[in-house]
C-alpha cells in the first residue's frame, strides 16, 4: 500500500487547508521551539478504500520529521472486511510503527484533540471531517485520471523538499531521489524472477548514495526471494543504520504476523 502526500495531487487546497501547529515556548514535555506542519499522506491503490490518513509531523524550521501518526475513522469489522489490521485501535488515532519517538505521544494526543470532540468520543470535529473530505478528493483525483504503469510509479515520488520516505530525516532531493529509478527497475526485476539484474541495479545505487538503510532495505526484499538467512541480515544491517526505517519495520511486522505457530 503506498501513500502520498495530499498536496502533491491537490495544491491548492492543501496550501489553505493544512493545519499546522507552533511551540512558542521551552517546558517540560514540550518538542522544540518552531512550527509543526500536519502533513497529510493518503493511499495511491485505485481499487482500494481504506479510508485512513497518514499525519506526517514535520519541523518546518529544522526540516525534519518528527515522527508518523495514523487516522482511521471507520470501524474495526469495516477494516477485518478489507483485511487491513492496525497496531492501534480503531477507530482511533495512533503512533504509527517504526515511527515512535520522543515526542510522538505528544503529538498524538495533539491530533486526537484536533480530530475528536473528547478524549472517550468518537464524534467527529470540523478537522476530522476536513481530513475526511481529503481523502475523498484524493481518491476522486486519482480516479479521474487512469494510470499506466509507468505514470504510477511517478505518482509514489515525493516532492525533492518533502522528507524522505526513509525516515532519514533528510529531504527528499538530497537522500533517496537519486537512486529512485535504479530501486523501481530492481524492485521490477525482483518481481519478475531476475534478481541477479536486481542485485545490479541496487549495486549501481549504492555506487551512488553508499550504502544506505534503503540500499540496505532493498537488498532484504530481493533477497528475500531467494536466501532468507541473507535477508534477515541485511534487515538487521538496515535496521542498524537506521532504527526507524519505516519499510524494514513493515516487514518485520509481516514476519512476525506470519511466522508458523509452535
Amino acid at each position: 500500500m503506498l501513500f502520498q502526500p495530499f498536496q502533491e495531487l491537490l495544491p491548492e487546497i492543501a496550501e489553505n487547508e493544512t493545519r499546522s501547529i507552533t511551540i512558542l515556548q521551552n517546558a517540560p514535555g514540550l518538542p522544540p521551539l518552531g512550527q509543526y506542519m500536519f502533513i497529510e499522506l493518503f493511499c495511491t491503490e485505485l481499487d482500494c478504500d481504506c479510508r485512513n490518513a497518514m499525519i506526517l509531523i514535520y519541523h518546518v524550521e529544522k526540516r525534519q520529521t518528527i515522527t508518523r501518526l495514523r487516522y482511521c475513522w471507520e470501524t474495526k469489522s469495516y477494516y477485518d472486511r478489507i483485511n487491513l489490521d492496525f497496531e492501534g485501535d480503531v477507530p482511533g488515532i495512533f503512533v504509527d510503527i517504526g515511527f515512535s519517538g520522543p515526542y510522538s505521544e505528544y503529538f498524538a494526543n495533539v491530533l486526537k484533540e484536533m480530530c475528536l470532540d473528547n478524549e472517550h468520543s468518537i464524534n467527529d470535529t470540523d478537522y476530522s471531517e476536513r481530513l475526511k473530505k481529503h481523502y475523498r478528493l484524493f481518491r476522486d483525483k486519482l480516479k479521474k485520471k487512469p494510470l499506466n504503469v509507468d505514470k504510477a510509479a511517478q505518482l509514489t515520488i515525493p516532492h525533492p523538499y518533502n522528507p524522505c520516505t526513509c525516515a532519514s530525516g533528510k529531504k527528499f532531493k538530497f537522500c533517496c531521489k537519486p537512486i529512485f529509478n535504479h530501486i523501481t527497475e530492481a524492485m521490477r526485476a525482483a518481481e519478475d524472477g531476475l534478481h541477479e539484474e536486481a542485485l545490479e541495479w541496487i549495486s549501481k545505487a549504492e555506487k551512488i548514495v553508499g550504502n544506505t538503510a534503503e540500499v540496505l532495505c532493498q537488498k532484504a526484499i530481493i533477497y528475500s526471494f531467494t536466501d532468507r538467512e541473507r535477508y534477515a541480515e541485511y534487515l538487521q544491517q538496515c535496521l542498524e543504520v537506521n532504527p526507524q526505517h519505516p519499510r524494514a519495520h513493515y516487514l518485520l511486522d509481516n514476519d512476525f504476523k506470519n511466522r508458523p505457530l509452535e
